[in-house]
């Protein structure tokens, strides 16, 4: 089993222009970001291990809101 501790996600209007928004333990199955303007959002996730190391982004998502 691997050694996944927790999870970064990100979110921005531009895929090349992502922040963090959140971080939960790996025992965690969804997060909630409220009030996102219109538009489109982009989201990736990162991995944490149990001693802080990141691994890469993930590839993005995106959401395209009215």
């Amino acid at each position: 089993m691997p050694d996944i501790a927790g999870y970064r996600i990100y979110h921005g209007t531009s895929p090349s222009s992502l922040s963090q928004f959140d971080a939960v333990d790996a025992t965690v199955t969804r997060a909630s970001l409220t009030s996102l303007a219109s538009g489109t959002h982009y989201f990736a996730v990162s991995t944490l291990n149990s001693t802080g190391d990141e691994s890469a982004l993930s590839g993005t998502v995106t959401l395209t809101l009215p």
